[in-house]
Formats: structure tokens, sequence, C-alpha cells
């Protein structure tokens, strides 16, 4: 059963640094990046204690998403979402079942599922009641070096199979992201093309202006 949470149709997903609660102006670079048009925020957190001050970090970042009405996602982390009463979260291949998740969850939380170049894993994804699933990478990544590569036929094809929407994921930018929304992605997901470069809005605005280049 489909969780009846708001989910947008398509847009800039935005996947934070795994060391973005260490800085100094987390929540204006993601406020940033909000304001130049990511309709989603993944929350992804490696070997990070949450707890004190990580936690009331972590909280002030929900409000923000809240304020702008930006979907809220935390990356693998149920426990978290729960805690914190996320919009939902992110599953990947070694994290707890999507069945497992959506009983700890239940059907108002949103379940993304990255089924990375198994067409036949995301159709089954969205037919247990993932309210998304992530396909890539489609490019090389800065963030994950060895990730499983995919090809823009295994996204056409489950762009055809699917009616959930489609993440696209890995190494994607201004310049390359214009072919995966031509082929079926409903969002894009990036990470070191909106951060870590000093002007979050300007890089996500131009990410979020190509889906307005393909009306």
């Amino acid at each position: 059963m489909n969780c009846q949470i708001y989910f947008p149709k398509k847009g800039l997903y935005a996947v934070t640094p795994e060391n973005i609660l260490r800085g100094s102006k987390t929540l204006q670079k993601i406020e940033s990046v909000i304001l130049g048009g990511a309709k989603v925020i993944q929350l992804r957190l490696k070997n990070e204690k949450i707890e004190g001050k990580a936690l009331e970090k972590i909280i002030r970042i929900q409000r923000l998403c809240k304020k702008f009405s930006v979907t809220f996602i935390v990356n693998d982390d149920i426990k978290l979402a729960r805690k914190i009463d996320a919009d939902g979260v992110h599953l990947g291949e070694h994290d707890i079942s999507y069945d497992n998740a959506r009983r700890a969850l239940g059907n108002n939380k949103i379940i993304g599922i990255s089924c990375y170049n198994n067409s036949k894993k995301a159709v089954d994804a969205a037919e247990k009641g993932a309210n998304y699933i992530a396909l890539g990478s489609f490019y090389s990544s800065v963030t994950k070096k060895t990730a499983t590569k995919c090809d823009l036929e295994i996204l056409q094809q489950t762009s055809k199979k699917v009616k959930v929407p489609i993440v696209a994921i890995g190494g994607i930018s201004a310049k390359n992201g214009h072919i995966l929304i031509k082929n079926g992605a409903s969002f894009l997901a990036c990470v070191d093309a909106i951060f870590n470069k000093g002007d979050e809005y300007n890089l996500a605005r131009k990410i979020n202006l190509l889906f307005e280049q393909e009306k």
C-alpha cells in the first residue's frame, strides 16, 4: 500500500555531503540549495554519532525543510527517521528491507529504494509500494567512486514500466543532467555538483532549470 504523504513529481533531489553537520554553515548551505529550487533534501550521514548538538542541527535542518515545504528524507537510518518524524527514508541494498521499513514507519511515510542498474528490481520495488526508485550511477561519481554503472537504456526501460518517480544519481551536473530527464528521470540527485563549491544557490538553480527547459 502506497503511503499518503506528498512526494513531489520532479526536480532537484539534493543529497547532503557526509560531513554536512561538521561545518559552521550547514543551515546556510541547505537553505541556499532549497532557494535554488531543490524539491527534496536527503540527509546522508556516515559514521556520525546522532546525539547532542548533531541531533539539534538535524532537527533544525528538518524545520528548514518544513518551512519551505521541501521533502526531508533520511538515508538508511530508520531509527533516526522515526525519532525526528522525518518525511521518509532512502534504502540501499544493504539496509533494512522495504517490508520491514514499511512496518516500522507506517503507510504515511515515504520510502525510496536504490535499484542501481537493475530494472527488474526497480519494478518489484514499485509494485511493493516504494514511493520512488533510484537508478545509477550514470556518470563517474566523486561521492561513490566504485558505484555500479547504469546506462540510459536501463533508465528508458524502467521509465516505461513504473509509475513512481525515478531518481537518477551519480556524477550528475547541469552539463549532463538534461539527457537523463529526456530519457525518463523524474529527479536528478546531486551531491558534489551543488555542495562544497561555495555557490550552492546558483549551482542548484542551474540544475533545477533543466526541468523547466524540458516543458
